[in-house]
């Protein structure tokens, strides 16, 4: 009975071997190493004969389910046995389609867009060439800067690029104002303009135009409240309308005064008088303009009234009661020489007062024709005054000027300057 299944086994083999000889498709391709191949004559649609090893193993099915196509060698006692065997295969090159069956030449490479017509052989249609299994458009000619071939004998422009009168030039969305566009979504600005945060072109002030926008190259547009200054486009300053006398703009209709000055209710500097100027105004630090019916006491700069010409004043101390008639305030008297009323007390003044009277604590009053020397801060010293000043010379007694060496005097008494020899 094992005989017999084995010579059943054999005589099938045979018949598979022989259909396959007989012009029918063969097997799929053995799972043993090829040794060499016979023939040609099948090769036109890619089959091969081919020896391989062949031993009892090789009856199993392969792959496909399918028996191979083999012509077993059996031995006297009918049983087969080891040795080589001829098959019908698929030849180098070519692989088995599973779906049809047939032997299909193979590109390794690929042959996108043609078709693999013989081993690694990739054939395009016409117009088309094949580079690296990839069936590419062939242009005759070159394409221009920026393109590329799309297809046959057709250039087309490269992403980010359009063709504007036969040129490939560069796209920029937004456009590329004050600008040239020179590549995809790059401006190149022109001068006077730089590129913003947002790759636009806007036009650039030197330090930034603070309180305000630079609306053209080196223009810069004031915030309200702000001006350009003396000309000067480029930066934007407090704008105050007053324009801020004997003081800064620091803020928009914001003045900070100068010494000896005080802002009004309205932000305008006005100067201080610190002892007030009854019957008068106070026009500059310290200095009183007096109003009519009054007169400015040389002394105090106070305002008096007129009626009263008291020549020197009755200090702070007193009141002019009468013409060169001082009364004093309690505690104080009349000065016989100045006709003020000073403290009786002579410690009172710190620092003596020279070419004054001590006429409270540490208080000195000047003399007729003297006054304060402002570079004293014990404010002891009082200096002769010259109504004209003393240009070229010093003033040594009121109104009496010493020229310095190389000029002259010239003039009436009282009235004299000094003027080059």
């Amino acid at each position: 009975m094992q005989r017999l299944l084995i010579c059943l086994i054999v005589f099938t083999c045979l018949g598979v071997g022989t259909w396959a000889i007989d012009g029918v498709k063969g097997g799929h391709r053995p799972r043993y190493p090829t040794s060499g191949s016979y023939g040609t004559n099948s090769s036109q649609n890619g089959l091969c004969r081919k020896r391989v090893p062949y031993s009892y193993d090789g009856l199993a099915l392969n792959t496909s389910g399918s028996f191979y196509n083999t012509i077993p060698q059996s031995s006297g006692d009918g049983q087969p046995s080891d040795g080589w065997i001829t098959i019908l295969d698929c030849c180098d090159g070519y692989v088995r389609n599973v779906t049809n069956g047939l032997c299909e030449p193979q590109c390794e490479r690929g042959c996108f867009g043609g078709r693999c017509t013989a081993p690694n052989v990739c054939s395009c249609p016409s117009g088309w060439r094949s580079e690296d299994g990839v069936c590419m458009p062939v242009c005759s000619y070159r394409c221009q800067e920026n393109a590329y071939c799309f297809s046959p004998e057709v250039c087309v422009c490269k992403l980010g690029y359009d063709d504007i009168g036969g040129q490939c030039k560069p796209i920029c969305p937004d456009g590329c104002k004050q600008g040239e566009c020179v590549a995809p979504r790059v401006c190149n600005c022109r001068q006077g303009y730089v590129l913003n945060e947002r790759k636009e072109c806007v036009a650039a002030c030197e330090g930034g135009c603070v309180h305000g926008v630079c609306s053209a190259p080196g223009v810069c547009t004031c915030d309200e409240g702000y001006t350009n200054f003396l000309g000067d486009t480029e930066s934007c300053v407090p704008h105050c309308p007053t324009n801020c006398p004997h003081g800064y703009c620091v803020a928009p209709n914001v003045c900070l005064c100068r010494a000896g000055y005080t802002n009004t209710h309205t932000g305008a500097c006005i100067p201080v008088c610190p002892g007030g100027c009854d019957g008068g105004e106070c026009i500059a630090p310290n200095s009183c303009s007096c109003r009519p019916g009054y007169t400015r006491d040389h002394h105090s700069g106070k305002c008096v009234p007129s009626t009263t010409e008291c020549r020197y004043g009755c200090g702070e101390n007193g009141r002019c009661v009468g013409p060169d008639l001082c009364v004093c305030d309690p505690g104080f008297r009349i000065n016989p020489y100045t006709g003020r009323c000073v403290s009786p007390e002579k410690d009172l003044c710190q620092y003596p007062c020279k070419n004054g009277q001590c006429t409270g604590p540490n208080q000195c009053t000047c003399n007729r024709g003297y006054t304060h020397d402002d570079r004293d801060s014990t404010r002891s010293i009082c200096v002769p005054v010259c109504a004209d000043g003393c240009p070229n010379g010093v003033c040594t007694l009121p109104n009496f000027c010493i020229c310095y060496p190389g000029f002259r005097k010239e003039g009436v008494k009282g009235r004299q300057r000094c003027v080059p020899e």
